[in-house]
């Protein structure tokens, strides 16, 4: 199993101890919304963005790496505009232990 793998079933069930599992203490997630660095900002960022939208994505292409895994995504909301999709490069660069260290995230 990819880490993408694991973070989308993470982040589609909105579980959020399970999400956390996946990143080191000391993680950061970047994207267009802002930095956000270890597991409290992180949490927030997920509760109040990801998990409040009812977002649910699915992998259209992963990357497999050694220290970093890239994802292609496409995420969907029954809140937005039906049919709208967002579209998403994910990438996770892990510590030596295959959490997440670094988590980038484009998207348009």
């Amino acid at each position: 199993m990819s880490i993408a793998e694991d973070y989308v079933r993470a982040v589609n069930a909105a579980d959020e101890p399970a999400l956390l599992a996946l990143f080191a203490i000391g993680a950061e997630l970047r994207n267009p919304r802002g930095i956000f660095s270890g597991h409290d900002e992180i949490a927030g960022f997920y509760r109040n963005v990801v998990f409040a939208g009812r977002a649910q994505t699915r992998i259209t292409r992963v990357i497999p790496g050694p220290a970093v895994e890239v994802a292609q995504l496409e995420a969907t909301s029954p809140l937005g505009t039906p049919g709208n999709r967002t579209y998403a490069i994910d990438v996770f660069s892990l510590d030596p232990d295959g959490r997440i260290a670094t988590l980038e995230i484009y998207y348009r």
